[in-house]
């Protein structure tokens, strides 16, 4: 599991929109994986976020049925009403894919006046190439982003270690009109570790924005441990 949040932290980081007060999102959501060794797991379940309480909710409904709850730097997994396990974790809701999808930041990768500077743009057809650096004195910690824009879209993102090699790459595909707010239904992550090589493919489904229903999951409660 946490590496599936790992990824999703990592992925579902980023978007453009107008200034109409978005504030809750929710979807299907399906993660399927292949690890470097060749096996391969499904997960299937649905999303929940509002902006105003901070809280991201994955309600699992395959292979297991279970809840994961991302509230400031902690992760929790409750099953059957009982909270059976909490991880610490760099706090980074507010950097999500749906955190930013609502403040309107995923055309730039969430990178425009962050401590990412864009030091070239190039266009390949009908592409739009961007190369993303950090301050010279934090390159010894983080590496360059390298993003595309596809009509204004977020099409592909690739993130590189300080020594420049390639940690990842990812494709937004399948974009959805949904109130305004242009998301992906389908992103592909392809992860790179000791020469070896991960995949996912992340599917959203029936994308809700604004819902006014469903409270128990939104602000679904962290039972006491």
């Amino acid at each position: 599991m946490q590496k599936f949040i790992s990824t999703a932290f990592l992925i579902l980081i980023c978007f453009t929109l107008s200034s109409q007060n978005y504030f809750r999102i929710e979807a299907e959501i399906s993660i399927k994986t292949k690890l470097s060794d060749g096996t391969s797991t499904l997960t299937m379940g649905k999303t929940y976020f509002d902006k105003n309480l901070q809280k991201l909710v994955y309600s699992i409904a395959f292979p297991e049925k279970e809840v994961w709850i991302i509230k400031d730097s902690l992760v929790y997994t409750i099953v059957n009403n009982q909270l059976v396990n909490k991880e610490v974790i760099i706090p980074m809701v507010q950097y999500t894919l749906f955190h930013l999808a609502l403040e309107g930041k995923l055309a730039n990768f969430g990178l425009k006046n962050s401590i990412y500077t864009a030091k070239k743009v190039e266009t390949n057809d009908d592409l739009v190439i961007t190369t993303w650096e950090v301050p010279d004195k934090l390159k010894e910690k983080a590496g360059q982003i390298i993003t595309s824009t596809k009509h204004k879209d977020l099409y592909g993102v690739v993130l590189f270690d300080p020594n420049d090699s390639i940690l990842s790459k990812q494709l937004y595909k399948n974009y959805q009109n949904i109130k305004g707010i242009r998301f992906p239904a389908e992103i592909i992550h392809v992860m790179y570790s000791d020469g070896k090589e991960s995949y996912q493919l992340i599917t959203f489904k029936n994308i809700r924005i604004n819902s006014l229903q469903n409270e128990n999951f939104y602000n679904y409660p962290i039972p006491a441990e």
